[in-house]
């Protein structure tokens, strides 16, 4: 079974790979549901694979667009400039001359000068960063809130990239009750692990997970996934969330960004959560 499943969960976390989540999802798609043996469980599973129109108008997308996000990558002219929102944190290599060094150079050393060996500055290590992303709302939220959320994430996700930044990145769900049938009043998370410190992934391998498809097709999938691993049926409405709020936090000692959402919003602060990010970055720095 796809996802960290080994038998019973021992928290109230699970835990999937998005590599894992993409493959289940396509085989639904496909019209391959094998994986579900509970009835609530592949019965939304079908509905989140093949959803009918009037749906796909509410979530701002349809499912063919997922699933060529799924093999192709998701790509919008939206973020372009808001990349840049992350700052370079790498100087650039310089090359010096020494009196001892890695490279001896001829010429200097033929007309008498005093340093004649050269060699390229070291860059400075970068500390790997682990990106925890909550994407959890109420029904109510609409697309038009959602997608300029995602598409900010996917702007911060390209910003630490391009700042040469080693990110570690996970997005989750969290429903403080009301998530399983049997379990209502238990509060459970389903994260979704996109990337792993220390791997070499091509960004637009798993850019579909910060597309408009995150919060509705992506993640309610891996609730069904969810509710297989540990043999729960899930509630049809998949939990509920206490009051909640779009913040960004950094916990130094886990070099951990932490992004919460608002469960109830109706706008996404753009500038706000930019100039926080931004406020975090500077954070950050000052501990390379």
């Amino acid at each position: 079974m796809a996802g960290s499943t080994n038998g019973k969960l021992p928290t109230d976390r699970y835990v999937i790979d998005w590599s894992d989540l993409k493959d289940s999802l396509l085989d639904g798609i496909g019209g391959k549901f094998d994986v579900f043996k509970i009835d609530a469980n592949r019965n939304q599973a079908k509905e989140i694979a093949k959803p009918e129109k009037f749906r796909e108008q509410w979530q701002g997308y349809e499912i063919a667009q997922v699933e060529r996000w799924m093999r192709e990558g998701y790509e919008t002219p939206a973020i372009h400039g808001l990349e840049k929102i992350a700052p370079p944190i790498r100087d650039k290599r310089r090359y010096r001359l020494t009196e001892d060094g890695d490279e001896f150079l001829v010429d200097l050393a033929l007309s008498g000068a005093d340093r004649f060996y050269g060699e390229w500055s070291k860059r400075p290590n970068v500390p790997g960063l682990a990106l925890d992303v909550e994407i959890g709302f109420q029904a109510g939220v609409t697309h038009k809130v959602l997608t300029p959320y995602f598409l900010w994430l996917n702007a911060v996700a390209s910003g630490l990239e391009n700042a040469g930044i080693d990110t570690e990145i996970t997005l989750k769900y969290r429903a403080d009750s009301g998530l399983f049938q049997a379990h209502r009043n238990t509060a459970y998370e389903t994260a979704v692990r996109v990337k792993t410190e220390g791997s070499v992934q091509d960004f637009k391998s798993w850019s579909p997970m910060i597309s408009p498809a995150s919060f509705r097709t992506f993640v309610f999938y891996a609730n069904c996934l969810h509710g297989e691993a540990r043999g729960f049926a899930l509630e049809y409405g998949m939990g509920r969330r206490n009051h909640s709020r779009f913040e960004i936090d950094f916990i130094p000692e886990r070099q951990t960004m932490r992004i919460s959402c608002d469960y109830n919003a109706r706008s996404f602060p753009t500038e706000a959560m930019t100039a926080r990010f931004q406020a975090v970055m500077a954070e950050i720095t000052r501990t390379v």
